[in-house]
């Protein structure tokens, strides 16, 4: 909802949204501040407001938010690409071959997914663009209740991509993500140790290779002790892609949050308060038992 409030010439607009009925809200307080501060008061048409406070300041233009699952499967909605069936799949695909990554809510795309994403757009404009699978889809859902002769189709798709590969495969070389130098030294030979990418994401390794090689996990530490041996509480990632904060003595203590840890302590139980922004809090206890939040 947007309101204009008109004073001595000048029109101020203020936009937002208001829950009116809760629905599953009433049990998912999952708000973050940010779409609590969102929210407008209740109004009335011809009401008048009273200025409390007029504060001028200066805003710049703000990148796009990142996709969530919900917006990403909404921007396919309204462009018309996959059907509810295939939504899931497409996330799942994503994260599968390490183009995106989740990092709470959001999708965040990788390095291999940028690299991809310039690749398809320069070689295979045609296919990569989003009116094309858009028109497949309408073309798909002809076919299947007879109106299209899908073999007329399927030729028009193998003219296009053969064309397209033809020329990917004369002029694509091998592509190799470059290593980024970290200010970390290899604990063997006091080489400077190097990001790389593999299989379930990036790890750190000695820039000596193939005379060491030495390698070990890339992690992010927090500024928070392991509650259980004193170690370092550091960013990690599963397999899937989600990020976790764990024990750096991992595998000999198996500590892990899902929510990040803070350094200080619940005062009902004592275990590490974690961050969890909801309409009624921002902080949780990590004791699942305990309860206590603020």
């Amino acid at each position: 909802a947007t309101a204009e409030i008109e004073s001595n010439g000048y029109t101020f607009k203020a936009s937002g949204s208001r829950t009116k009925f809760e629905g599953y809200l009433k049990i998912y307080n999952n708000a973050s501040e940010e779409e609590e501060d969102k929210m407008l008061p209740p109004l009335q048409v011809g009401e008048k407001l009273y200025l409390i406070n007029l504060t001028g300041e200066q805003n710049f233009t703000q990148p796009p938010s990142r996709y969530t699952e919900a917006s990403l499967v909404k921007d396919l909605e309204d462009k018309n690409i996959g059907r509810p069936s295939t939504y899931a799949p497409i996330i799942a695909t994503l994260i599968d071959r390490k183009y995106i990554i989740r990092e709470k809510r959001n999708l965040i795309p990788t390095d291999l997914g940028f690299l991809v994403t310039d690749l398809m757009e320069k070689y295979f404009p045609e296919i990569a663009d989003t009116r094309f699978t858009a028109d497949m889809e309408d073309r798909l859902d002809s076919v299947e209740v007879n109106h299209t002769d899908w073999k007329l189709i399927v030729k028009e798709f193998y003219d296009i991509l053969s064309k397209e590969l033809e020329i990917a495969y004369r002029n694509i070389k091998k592509v190799k993500l470059e290593d980024e130098v970290t200010d970390e030294t290899c604990e063997l030979c006091r080489k400077p140790m190097v990001v790389k990418h593999g299989r379930y994401g990036e790890f750190l390794a000695c820039s000596g290779y193939p005379e060491c090689r030495n390698t070990r996990a890339k992690v992010e530490k927090i500024d928070v002790k392991c509650p259980r041996c004193g170690r370092d509480i550091v960013t990690r990632k599963s397999k899937t892609g989600k990020t976790f904060y764990g024990c750096s003595g991992y595998p000999e203590c198996n500590q892990l949050f899902w929510n990040k840890p803070v350094d200080r302590k619940c005062p009902k139980c004592g275990s590490l308060l974690t961050e969890k922004k909801t309409k009624t809090s921002k902080f949780v206890c990590s004791n699942a038992d305990c309860g206590y939040k603020e």
